[in-house]
């Protein structure tokens, strides 16, 4: 069963204007720092209502008892704009906390591979003849030359002084401009 975010149903349905002047109610409550005339009153409700556009009811709940207990930095009635942070503040916790758990179920159900039975001595002497063969082949695709043998490398030097010798015993390049040979 997976838990999935969909904004319509469960902690993130939307939450309606009753929802939202039950929660203004409950925090009427609290200390205001001005006392507002009717006019104002209105002005203000409204002002709520834009901030409060499109929380969830769970959010806005949530949010309201965490004011209620004390969560912000004083002890007033919270201005629109403080209201919907702390909503988005405990929404956004709560996704993180259902995102981390659909991970670690993603994660940890997956099946465990078998580990590979102990080897014998015999299976063991052959994988690591088998490791140093590997490594000898990338040495020598990283390092291609083959050793040479002294005999070999002697009969390079005379067939090399042999080419200088045919030339004159000049260099096989001419020499770079302005330059006299």
């Amino acid at each position: 069963m997976s838990q999935t975010l969909n904004p319509t149903s469960g902690k993130f349905r939307p939450a309606t204007d009753d929802d939202k002047l039950r929660a203004l109610s409950l925090l009427s409550a609290l200390p205001s720092q001005t006392s507002y005339s009717q006019a104002e009153f209105d002005v203000r409700k409204a002002a709520y209502m834009i901030a409060l556009e499109g929380v969830s009811a769970w959010g806005l709940e949530s949010a309201t008892t965490a004011i209620l207990r004390g969560s912000l930095e004083h002890r007033f009635m919270p201005s629109p704009s403080e209201l919907a942070s702390e909503i988005r503040r405990i929404e956004d916790e709560e996704r993180e906390r259902v995102y981390r758990a659909a991970y670690r179920r993603h994660v940890f159900n997956q099946p465990i591979p078998e580990p590979e039975p102990p080897q014998t001595p015999e299976q063991r002497e052959a994988s690591e003849k088998a490791w140093l063969v590997l490594q000898a082949s990338r040495r020598k695709q990283l390092w291609p030359r083959q050793p040479v043998s002294e005999q070999r490398m002697k009969e390079i030097k005379r067939e090399i002084q042999a080419m200088a010798d045919a030339r004159g015993g000049r260099p096989q390049r001419p020499p770079p401009e302005g330059i006299k040979a």
